[in-house]
């Protein structure tokens, strides 16, 4: 079984595990070869600020392979509450 090592690969780079691949635009994220892609890849797109997870590796090359990752979802609830007297 082959290994497949995105160029520039450095084995004594100290990023994180969990480092994410960061593209200029939707081409960048688009044009990855697909020997160095996998479902579950996270991109972050710069011109749009967003995350990206690859959840199809068929259409690794199509918007349809890729699914927005929505920041700040994840703990932004709030307490909507009334408070208010009576008398």
């Amino acid at each position: 079984m082959a290994i497949s090592v995105q160029s520039g690969f450095n084995i004594g780079n100290i990023d994180p595990i969990d480092a994410r691949f960061t593209v200029d635009d939707q081409a960048g994220r688009l044009g990855f070869a697909v020997d160095n892609v996998y479902e579950g890849l996270i991109v972050y797109q710069k011109d749009t600020n967003e995350l990206y997870v690859l959840t199809d590796i068929t259409n690794w090359n199509q918007n349809s392979g890729w699914t927005e990752i929505e920041q700040g979802a994840a703990g932004s609830s709030g307490s909507s509450g009334s408070s208010g007297t009576s008398g």
